[in-house]
């Protein structure tokens, strides 16, 4: 799943959220995310809202 390219993105995350991810790779988070919507298991909505397709 990982590419010889990578690039640097920042985004706005609540403080909660940044205090949930303090010592957990969210990179690795959003890289799953991404495999998923690819595999079209999920749909990633721009108003960032996520449903569930397939399962596991």
């Amino acid at each position: 799943m990982s590419s010889s390219k990578t690039q640097t993105r920042t985004i706005r995350i609540k403080n909660e959220t940044a205090d949930f991810f303090k010592d957990k790779p969210l990179n690795k988070v959003v890289e799953n995310v991404h495999d998923l919507a690819m595999k079209k298991d999920i749909e990633v909505y721009e108003n960032g809202k996520i449903v569930v397709l397939g399962g596991r």
